[in-house]
């Protein structure tokens, strides 16, 4: 069995990434993950040219968002 992520708050958490790092959520989160990327939560940042990439990875149940700028 793999290893149980706990939830986590998700735009504290994506503000605190440097370029290239990586944060995991669990699966459970995806939508709100995806959500909180592309909405209004992190608009300022979009604004100032943060990105960020979201990958899930099933087996594992967790998602991974990458900052990419």
């Amino acid at each position: 069995m793999g290893q149980i992520i706990e939830k986590k708050a998700i735009v504290p958490t994506l503000r605190k990434l440097e370029v290239g790092d990586t944060a995991e959520f669990p699966l459970e989160q995806i939508r709100s993950v995806n959500n909180t990327i592309h909405g209004v939560n992190l608009c300022v940042e979009r604004a100032n040219g943060y990105k960020w990439s979201l990958k899930s990875d099933m087996d594992k149940k967790r998602v991974i968002v990458t900052r990419v700028q």
